[in-house]
């Protein structure tokens, strides 16, 4: 039995539905009046949600039927580690001289961009309205301190008898009679006004089946349907007489055993380092995405804002910079993966405003070099160092608003928030650089800059080192001259 089904099929049945709505009420119109031919079109639209609706419930029993079968045992392999850094990259005894430049003249001057000032208001998201023939039970969660309203169907606190191949069917087969479809709805909503990401949702559903009942393996097979049913493709497995949720993300992911499946990795999403993993490798028919953690959007959770101080020494200026502790809060709970999804991050507007009111007074009226040196100075000395096997026992990657949060940081926390205020700020493109046991930044400049520099797609960037201090744009740390970064692409400017 086959059920894994392309979108194309269902993506055909619609365009056909409506190209035959189309040309069906095009030759009626000389006929009948509007209210006639509204009403057709209206039970015309029913006939057509309830044979995709009847579609879909035979791909639900299909996959139930499939859960039935004896699960295959698979083989766990740990995920990779991060390259741990011991100890400071060497600062060298003597700092050598900047870069000298032809002709500074021709360095073009910086445009400074349009101060927004956000409010940090309290953040409100309208609640979907309330359906109670659809969706009768209602719960308040806390996500990530905002308050919400979760309205839900009864069959979703059912409870799986077994913790078995039959049991897992039994329980897919009971939600998928729920009034799933309305509950997804309300999902989207909330996660389009919060503008949540792929992680986002993860934990949104997560935060609801925790609330709604307590047996840790029903959370687990909640999770399991709700994300396959918004296409992500999950899985369930047995382990140790639990069950454990089975995640691919689309990038790599550090710290977490997986099981690989027709050449994907699937992370187990629990503590667990011991026992066999027994699942399937079917996946549900429409559902085929990975977990992207990206951070395209600033995330509207709960308003929890604090200020820390950062004293930026060369200018005598103390810049209070306000972060939302909630932001750190959801980000401490994201898998730890590749370094491009932290250059990457959004940063919050109202993080971004505190910097840049002070900032931008620092390179008004400033050359495109000499601006970069002002911010590169910034983020070297204003923070204090410390690597992350001294701070926290293990090595951890920074989103932008985390450097604000702990008292220390390293070279790569340092590359993030530069990266950031670069292209902020100067409108100038930026990647990273990733060397063995080290980071920093690259940035193109509109004039021919000397100084240590990559080749990215043919053009010229030159070398921003956030911890090497004193450093002027254009000096690469001397133990780092010979070795070739990988290049970490960065979102363009806007």
């Amino acid at each position: 039995m086959k059920v894994t089904h392309s979108t194309f099929f269902i993506r055909k049945i619609s365009l056909a539905i409506l190209f035959l709505l189309l040309m069906k009420f095009t030759a009626i119109a000389q006929t009948k009046n509007s209210n006639q031919i509204q009403d057709e079109f209206e039970q015309y639209k029913k006939n057509a949600n309830k044979e995709f609706q009847q579609y879909k419930d035979e791909r639900d029993k299909e996959f139930a039927d499939l859960l039935k079968k004896r699960w295959t045992e698979f083989k766990t392999e740990l995920s990779k580690e991060p390259v741990i850094v011991p100890k400071p990259p060497k600062q060298p005894d003597v700092l050598p001289p900047a870069p000298k430049q032809e002709d500074i003249n021709k360095i073009p001057s910086i445009k400074l961009p349009t101060l927004i000032s956000p409010k940090d208001n309290p953040i409100i998201v309208e609640v979907p309205k309330k359906e109670p023939l659809l969706l009768p039970l209602s719960t308040p969660i806390s996500y990530f301190n905002l308050p919400l309203t979760i309205y839900f169907d009864s069959k979703m606190k059912s409870h799986c008898e077994e913790i078995s191949e039959k049991g897992v069917s039994d329980y897919w087969n009971i939600l998928s009679s729920s009034n799933y479809p309305k509950f997804l709805e309300e999902m989207k909503e909330l996660g389009n006004q919060m503008q949540l990401n792929d992680w986002g949702y993860y934990e949104l559903i997560n935060s609801i089946a925790n609330e709604i009942t307590e047996n840790k393996n029903d959370q687990t097979l909640f999770g399991f349907f709700m994300l396959s049913h918004l296409k992500f493709d999950v899985k369930v497995a047995k382990r140790n007489n639990n069950l454990v949720l089975l995640i691919p993300f689309e990038t790599t992911v550090y710290k977490k055993s997986f099981i690989s499946i027709n050449g994907r990795n699937y992370y187990i999403m629990n503590n667990d380092t011991e026992g066999a993993i027994y699942t399937f490798k079917q996946s549900f028919y429409d559902s085929h995405k990975p977990i992207d953690l990206s951070v395209s959007k600033t995330l509207k959770l709960g308003n929890e804002y604090t200020t820390k101080n950062i004293y930026f020494k060369k200018y005598d200026k103390t810049i209070p910079v306000k972060f939302n502790k909630n932001l750190v809060k959801f980000y401490n709970e994201v898998p730890m993966s590749d370094l491009s999804i932290f250059f990457n991050a959004k940063l919050d507007p109202i993080t971004e405003n505190s910097l840049s009111k002070y900032l931008i007074p620092l390179i008004e009226n400033k050359n495109e070099l000499e601006a970069v040196n002002i911010i590169l100075e910034f983020v070297q000395k204003s923070f204090d160092y410390k690597t992350d096997i001294a701070q926290f026992g293990y090595e951890k990657f920074y989103f932008p608003e985390d450097i604000f949060n702990y008292p220390y940081s390293d070279c790569e926390d340092r590359a993030v928030l530069f990266s950031h205020l670069v292209k902020a700020l100067l409108k100038l493109e930026v990647v990273g650089l990733e060397y063995n046991t080290h980071a920093a930044c690259a940035v193109k400049f509109n004039a021919p800059i000397n100084g240590d520099a990559v080749i990215y797609k043919g053009e010229k960037y030159i070398i921003c080192d956030p911890t090497y201090i004193g450093a002027s744009a254009g000096m690469a740390m001397p133990q780092f001259l010979n070795e070739k970064p990988s290049i970490i692409v960065t979102s363009k400017t806007k």
